[in-house]
């Protein structure tokens, strides 16, 4: 193949990925306010959903290096164990960020020389 060729091909997948994040992103917003809005018990309006958008949308950005390849991972990936295990106030009721995301690698600190 060409190099023009895997370029082109490349930049494809790539688009197409990206596209699927959108979806995936703008599903997650909408479906997270029509339930937040249909959560009886706290009885939240536009106003209330929208600045708990804003602070998910925070929180998104925090822990955006836990799935992504950076030299912080590890440590973003234990904060958000940590915090999760202060909602949940017990270890059993936690499924460690390896299980929840399966798909990502794990990091281990093998065969690197400090």
């Amino acid at each position: 193949m060409s190099n023009a060729l895997l370029k082109r091909l490349e930049a494809a997948r790539t688009e197409g990925m990206q596209i699927g994040e959108r979806i995936a992103r703008q599903y997650d917003i909408d479906t997270l306010n029509i339930a937040l809005a249909r959560y009886s018990k706290i009885n939240l309006g536009y106003k209330r959903i929208m600045e708990i958008n804003e602070l998910w949308e925070s929180v998104r950005l925090e822990y955006q290096k836990a799935i992504i390849k950076h030299n912080e991972s590890d440590v973003s990936r234990s904060h958000m164990d940590e915090e999760l295990m202060q909602i949940a106030k017990d270890e059993s009721r936690i499924i460690p960020f390896e299980q929840r995301y399966p798909e990502l690698k794990k990091i281990t600190y093998e065969g690197k020389k400090r």
